[in-house]
């Protein structure tokens, strides 16, 4: 009884694109080509790009946009520079657009405060100044040196306004966190003199964020405690 000895399996003969393919396929699903602004412009968004990939493709495609690592076989290099179709990697751009965003990625939100100098006259203990620092931190207040508004904290507001004025600079006493907004409102001031002698560490607080607070923005930080004349 005789049996025939099966031929020896050469590389050549092994498929390994294919198989790689069917691999991928079942892991992340059929690939999809997507259409970009421009109709001769078209995206793959598999892991690796095969012949069979290209099938699918518009005989007028002459651009091709495929993922950041994506991998492309020799077969389809030579076939796309047969085709005359250039490809590149990365977020598709269109002609006159701004670069695209991966589809991952999204925009940095806008803060609800602008930024504000925290300062402090010598009538006022250091650790005060730290109190309130803190806690504005806490609430996402940016403070810098360089802003352009400034909140002073001071156990003489007269004085501090007077001599802020008479550096040609506007500036306006707080002693109630209502006469914040009305001030932005009517005088739009650059320093804001806080009577401490008046203002409380959360009344302080209260006053410092509704100085920098955008006027498209809705806060609700702190409850603001309300006591007879206005809120404290």
């Amino acid at each position: 009884m005789s049996s025939k000895i099966p031929a020896a399996v050469t590389l050549a003969d092994i498929d390994l694109e294919s198989i790689v393919r069917s691999v991928l396929q079942r892991l992340q699903g059929t690939p999809v080509v997507s259409t970009s602004n421009s109709p001769n412009c078209h995206s793959l968004n598999q892991r690796m790009i095969t012949l069979e990939d290209l099938e699918g493709l518009p005989a007028s495609t002459t651009q091709l946009h495929l993922p950041e690592k994506c991998v492309v076989t020799p077969a389809v290099k030579d076939e796309l520079k047969q085709r005359k179709i250039s490809f590149a990697r990365g977020a598709i751009q269109s002609t006159g657009d701004k670069p695209a965003m991966p589809s991952d990625a999204q925009p940095k939100p806008k803060s609800p405060f602008r930024r504000v100098r925290l300062i402090h006259d010598d009538s006022v203990d250091s650790g005060l100044h730290a109190a309130v620092k803190k806690q504005l931190i806490s609430r996402n207040v940016r403070i810098c040196d360089e802003a352009g508004v400034t909140a002073m904290l001071s156990n003489r507001p007269s004085i501090a306004v007077y001599e802020s004025i008479s550096a040609s600079t506007s500036a306006v006493l707080i002693s109630r966190v209502d006469d914040v907004q009305r001030f932005k409102n009517e005088l739009r001031p650059t320093v804001f003199v806080l009577d401490i002698q008046h203002l409380p560490l959360i009344a302080l607080i209260n006053s410092i964020v509704a100085i920098v607070k955008r006027s498209d923005a809705t806060w609700t930080g702190v409850p603001k405690i309300t006591v007879a004349g206005g809120q404290r």
